[in-house]
Order: structure tokens, then sequence, then C-alpha cells
């Protein structure tokens, strides 16, 4: 009996240290990754591509999500914790707020996931690639910690996730088999920077209240949510444009054509009825990898 309770103890554990990392989230980051390795010219190695995505997933991402906890603490607690379609895109993990775990255990969490970052490329990948992975680390670090604390400073917070999400992320997958992008292939991962950036300002709308009350001067907060609204559709506009402009000589290259532009409408219909739902999460994802695709194409 005891045994069995000692079980259930660890598993809730477990699922409480994987609900702080924000497991629902990792796959914003796994897409591009995973796009970028396939689309590398070096070979397909199983053990390097799983260790590559705990790298991207419950490492960097998950690291991020944790320290963002820790730091905005006491603005998670002006706010309630929204899910949207049971998916939750607001207010924290809220861990914290229901005495889950100490804001120390929180912060050595996001370290040791930091640290088996680090840790694990730098015994299985390339000297480019962990550069690749130390900047992620320090973005990330830098999004939510001050004195940097870049989700507080307008535009650079929403930017600085578009270069973590949409540009090291491709780049850390295409690097990761030793790999280095000539300048080109780099000016050519600037769309997905354009549309992750503009998703993320959608994100911004949903802690528009919470963070006015706290007063975080995101984007939105600064210039209101009718102007986030339409920069938001203008970036994704500008992201998704350079798949439709781009060259097509394949049905699979047709076919992420139609897909891209499914999902640009879909997600500017929900930004012009200011619905802001987990069907646009859906639609990201899908945008993401249409628009990965043709960048390394």
């Amino acid at each position: 009996m005891r045994g069995l309770l000692l079980i259930r103890y660890w598993q809730g554990r477990v699922i409480d240290a994987l609900t702080l990392l924000r497991w629902q989230f990792w796959v914003v980051s796994l897409v591009p990754v995973l796009i970028g390795y396939i689309m590398s010219p070096g070979t397909i190695d199983g053990l390097q591509l799983t260790i590559l995505l705990v790298i991207f997933g419950p490492c960097l991402e998950g690291g991020a999500e944790a320290i963002n906890d820790y730091y905005d603490a006491d603005v998670d607690k002006l706010e309630s914790v929204q899910k949207i379609g049971g998916i939750q895109l607001s207010g924290g993990t809220g861990l914290l707020q229901l005495g889950k775990f100490t804001k120390s255990t929180v912060f050595t969490i996001s370290l040791c996931a930091y640290a088996l970052g680090v840790l694990l490329a730098l015994c299985f990948f390339p000297v480019f690639f962990i550069f690749t992975v130390l900047a992620g680390m320090l973005l990330g670090f830098a999004y939510s910690a001050p004195p940097f604390r870049l989700k507080a400073r307008g535009l650079l917070g929403p930017l600085s996730v578009g270069v973590s999400f949409g540009f090291l992320t491709l780049l850390g997958g295409f690097t990761a088999g030793g790999s280095v992008p000539h300048a080109i292939a780099v000016l050519r991962m600037i769309p997905l920077v354009l549309l992750v950036t503009g998703l993320f300002l959608t994100h911004q709308i949903v802690d528009y209240n919470a963070d006015m009350k706290a007063s975080v001067s995101t984007f939105c907060v600064r210039h209101g949510i009718q102007t986030t609204r339409l920069l938001a559709s203008l970036l994704i506009f500008l992201g998704v444009a350079f798949v439709l402009a781009s060259p097509r000589h394949s049905w699979p290259a047709w076919m992420a054509s139609v897909l891209a532009l499914v999902g640009l409408i879909w997600v500017m219909c929900a930004l012009a009825r200011g619905e802001i739902s987990s069907k646009i999460r859906v639609a990201a994802v899908v945008l993401e990898a249409t628009v990965g695709v043709f960048c390394l194409i």
C-alpha cells in the first residue's frame, strides 16, 4: 500500500514537472527543428534526432517556460488562468500559486533543463550547433529575466520569440548534422521569423488585461489591441506571402502552398473577428511547417 502511494506521488510530481515545462508548447519548437534536420544535406540518424528534439523541447523551450513562471510569479497572481479550447494560453502554469512548487524549485528545474540541453549539445553535436543552443538559451532567459526582461520592452519581446522559434530552431535542426548554411540560406529564414513574431503577438492579445494590471509594458499594452492585431496580421501575411510567391515544381510544393493559404485565411478571419482560440495554435503549426520547408528549399 505504501509503495503504491509512493508511486502515485512521484507520478504526480512528474506530471507537475511536465506542466511546469509546458509540454503542450514544445511542438512550436520541434516542428522547425525537425524540418531543418530532415532538409539538411547529412544523413538522418535516429539517435541524433531524438537527442535534438530533447534539447529543443524539454530543455530549451521547457527551461524558458519555467524561468518565465519564476519571474512572473507576482504577475500571474493578478490574472486568472485562461484556457481556450482546453489549451492554457495565459496565466502561467499556476503551479506556484497552487503551492505545487516553491520559487527556488522552479528556478532549479529551469537551470537543470538548460544545463542538460547544453551538456547534450556538447556531447553529441558540432561547434556551430552548440552556439545555436547557447543563443537560444540566452534569448529564452533574457525574455523573462531582469535586467533584460525583453517581454516588457515593446516589440523586442515578440521579435526575440520570432528569432528563437523562427530562426534558431530551424538553424539548429539544419546544423545538427554538421552542415553550415550560407548567407543566402540564412536570409531565407527571415519569413519564418516574421510569421512566428506575428503569431506570438496574438498571444499578447490574450494576456492584455493581466499585463495591463501588472504594468508589464508589452507591445500590446503600449499600443493597444487594435494596433497589435493589425501588426500581427501584417507579419503573418508577409511570412506566408514568401511561400505563395515561391516557384512550385512538384505536387508536394503545391500541396504546401494550399495548406499555407488555408492556414493564412483561417488566422486572418479569426483576427478580424477578434477570436483568439486554440484553432490559431493549430493553424500556427501548419504555417510554421509550410513556411519552414520553403525557407530551406
